[in-house]
């Protein structure tokens, strides 16, 4: 089966032969990573797999690479209505509009002739990238290592629910604080507006660093031994400097120990249970959410060295 991965297009204006696939990877009998040109000079990734779980694998791995390491500053389309399209046959660059829907594997894909139009733009456009060896060390080094990778995909989600404020002065930066100090007032209404979506925002942020920790769940008494496992240099007595949370009043230098308890704290309150009047100070508001997507984006950069 061939797995065509979404949303990123490879430019091959450069290259030589653009209308013949070619492999970049490979693991054994398990997959092979192509590249295969869909136009003249654009191509996508195509995994080759007898198993659908390490085509979704090497998606995901590629994902978190250039969410982290990619031109545009990780400010990529991963809202795709599919992002993985299985096919029945490698795809060709002389494939026409009909050769692309016919091919499908429609045991997994259900779509519509008449629906097919949006899904095939969809596959002809996309995020440009280019390819180069920290792309397939990348791939080596993370390859089924999932909780490292699925904790990239709870960041992920985490900030496709609520990424701040863009700021178009500074674009290769995820997310940006109001440019001015809010008033407790104009706080207060953002949470209520928003108050659902900031809490499965700080819920998918704090299951990221779960799976970081590589723990079902983190739990007070244990923050200690999860950090000396985890090995990245700090322990619960390092110290770290509070970014964002300091503009609803609480301090700015805290140990790591006393950081996690506090998010960990916060979503016993409300993050995973339906507690209607939360206490003030534990609210998810959106500086705390700021607070755990950047502690967890640290420790991701971190772990995975780049």
């Amino acid at each position: 089966m061939f797995y065509l991965l979404n949303p990123f297009i490879i430019d091959r204006r450069n290259e030589i032969n653009t209308r013949k696939a070619s492999i970049i990877h490979e693991n054994s009998n398990k997959y092979k990573l192509l590249i295969a040109p869909i136009s003249k000079n654009r191509a996508k990734f195509i995994v080759e797999s007898k198993n659908r779980k390490y085509a979704y694998d090497i998606y995901h791995i590629i994902k978190a690479y250039y969410y982290f390491v990619g031109e545009t500053g990780g400010n990529y389309d991963f809202s795709k209505s599919i992002c993985v399209y299985e096919y029945n046959k490698l795809p060709l660059v002389s494939w026409k509009k009909n050769d692309w829907y016919s091919n499908l594997n429609k045991e997994v894909h259900i779509i519509e002739p008449n629906d097919w139009l949006y899904h095939n733009i969809e596959i002809q456009s996309g995020d440009l990238v280019t390819i180069n060896e920290s792309l397939k060390e990348f791939i080596n080094s993370y390859f089924e290592r999932d909780n490292i990778i699925e904790s990239v995909n709870s960041l992920i989600q985490s900030r496709n629910l609520f990424d701040g404020e863009i700021d178009n002065n500074f674009p290769n930066q995820r997310y940006r604080e109001p440019t001015v100090i809010i008033s407790a007032n104009q706080e207060e209404r953002i949470y209520f507006e928003n108050r659902c979506k900031l809490e499965l925002s700080y819920l998918a942020a704090f299951k990221g660093l779960e799976l970081l920790f590589n723990v079902n769940s983190i739990k007070k008494e244990n923050i200690d031994e999860m950090l000396i496992k985890f090995n990245d240099g700090n322990d619960g007595n390092s110290f770290y400097y509070r970014k964002h949370e300091i503009k609803v009043g609480l301090i700015k230098l805290i140990s790591v120990r006393q950081l996690i308890k506090h998010f960990l704290d916060i979503r016993n309150t409300v993050g995973a249970h339906g507690n209607k009047n939360p206490p003030f100070s534990k609210r998810v508001s959106m500086y705390a959410i700021y607070e755990i997507q950047d502690f967890l984006e640290n420790r991701l950069l971190a772990k995975l060295n780049i």
